[in-house]
């Protein structure tokens, strides 16, 4: 038979390791959506990227054919060294540009995703706290219970 004082200690011991095990997996949780945005993000960034590397080629083709119709508007051949000079540095600059947006954006990408491994070490790191916090609960009631009964 249990007396009031072993109740009350097995209550607030249940309800202590009740709430220290919801805020541990809700701790793990919140870890576990932040890393999958970061990893969403780093996706998005990743063909945002993409995109703007496109579109730097596409301006760089309407650079080309704006130069090439400038020299023959003026009369200038468009085969000469000069024109195929210039559309060559066009071009190798437009590429230029291209790699360096994707390059940046994997970069991006990279920390996001890294970031996303860091909430997930976090959440990992709150369930082992919350299971070591709910063990210490445990075992100071143990303790105190122990002391009760011999006392």
């Amino acid at each position: 038979m249990c007396t009031g004082a072993e109740l009350l200690l097995v209550s607030g011991t249940g309800l202590s390791l009740l709430g220290q095990g919801m805020q541990m997996s809700s701790d793990q949780e919140q870890a576990e959506h932040a890393a999958a945005q970061a990893d969403l993000q780093a996706i998005y960034t990743e063909q945002q990227a993409a995109q703007e590397a496109d579109l730097v080629r596409r301006i760089g083709r309407d650079t080309r054919k704006a130069a090439t119709a400038a020299y023959a508007g003026s009369g200038v051949d468009v085969n000469s060294e000069t024109a195929l000079a210039v559309d060559r540095e066009i071009v190798r600059n437009t590429e230029s540009d291209a790699i360096v947006t994707l390059l940046n954006g994997q970069r991006q990408a990279e920390a996001l995703r890294a970031g996303a491994g860091m909430y997930r070490e976090a959440g990992s790191d709150a369930r082992r706290a919350g299971a070591i916090n709910m063990a210490g609960t445990a075992l100071s009631a143990g303790y105190t219970y122990n002391r009760w009964k011999t006392a």
